[in-house]
């Protein structure tokens, strides 16, 4: 399980060995997100599983691209905020 970015689409498709679907349901005895994104897996239609986990990775994508806006906006309305003050003093 050194990538472990596939592992609920693999265990919940049946294509873990034995030994790594243990290893899967002893580490979701510790990590209740991870207990709690199996089960939920376990709830849906495959394909429906699949069309999810793709939209969220394209999000996450996506707002991986614009955060380094954040620290641009805030830099703007710390600037905005001063000149204001600056401007009434």
């Amino acid at each position: 399980m050194a990538d472990e970015k596939d592992d609920i689409r693999r265990y919940r498709n049946g294509e873990m060995t034995g030994a790594e679907r243990n290893a899967l349901e002893k580490k979701a005895l510790n990590d209740p997100f991870l207990a709690d994104a199996i089960e939920g897996a376990e709830t849906v239609d495959i394909n429906e599983f699949s069309g999810d986990v793709s939209e969220l990775s394209q999000k996450i994508r996506k707002s991986k691209r614009t955060i380094w806006l954040t620290p641009l906006r805030i830099a703007a309305g710390i600037f905005v905020v001063v000149g204001a003050g600056y401007l009434t003093y």
